[in-house]
């Protein structure tokens, strides 16, 4: 028997995800989440946390996965700006493992997985960002997903592709400005963006929160603030 899929379309969507998906294709069956090895465990208490978005096209245009992931994202799907995660985080850290990391172990929920797939685009990738950083925020995973879910869906962003020159590039700068100009009413500032790149081009928004969840400066480490990236299309 062929596998079945059902249409979901955001007809009213918040004005961020608007901008990233006009409908989101999700299979009649989805995978139950399966537990990730463990890198480091850092049970430390988290100074502020930062709001990871992946650029989307950028992650698909580098993927060569077949795995059920990627099918969601790159084929099924096309998304602009999707969550990444909610990563607890510490001043001063040098690397992933000074980091809150790895905390406590157990799934996410199936209800969730398929309540946020549309949000995280993925099972595994769900499943890891709890496993690695959510359970280090000092929540429960509903109110970590539902965090996510007031933090995203309150946020307006701007479409990278319609600021780029005719190089495909932008200005770093730029895009943290527009970024903070389109939240200010929200209280975030430029210093509280910042962008993540690999190899010259556009990976990742990421935006600072203290431990109340309101909009922080980033702390160095975060980001790059400055130069121009590729943004794939």
């Amino acid at each position: 028997m062929g596998v079945r899929w059902m249409v979901v379309v955001l007809s009213v969507v918040p004005s961020s995800q608007a901008q990233s998906l006009s409908s989101c294709v999700l299979p009649a069956a989805i995978a139950r989440p399966k537990m990730v090895r463990q890198d480091c465990v850092n049970k430390a208490s988290p100074s502020h946390f930062v709001l990871s978005l992946t650029w989307s096209p950028r992650f698909c245009a580098t993927s060569i996965g077949t795995d059920a992931d990627t099918r969601f994202q790159c084929v099924q799907n096309r998304f602009g700006f999707a969550v990444h995660g909610l990563w607890a985080q510490s001043r001063g850290a040098r690397d992933k493992c000074d980091q809150p990391r790895n905390c406590a172990i157990g799934l996410v929920s199936d209800s969730l997985v398929k309540t946020h797939l549309c949000t995280m685009p993925g099972v595994q990738l769900i499943q890891s960002q709890w496993q690695k950083h959510g359970t280090c925020s000092g929540l429960s995973q509903p109110q970590w997903f539902s965090v996510i879910d007031s933090l995203w869906e309150g946020l307006s962003l701007p479409d990278p592709r319609k600021m780029a020159g005719a190089g495909g590039t932008i200005s770093v700068k730029a895009l943290r400005d527009s970024v903070a100009r389109r939240n200010g009413a929200r209280g975030m500032a430029s210093g509280g963006v910042m962008v993540g790149a690999r190899d010259g081009q556009l990976e990742e928004l990421r935006l600072c929160y203290d431990t109340s969840f309101k909009p922080a400066a980033c702390p160095l480490g975060t980001g790059i603030s400055t130069g121009r990236v590729r943004v794939a299309r």
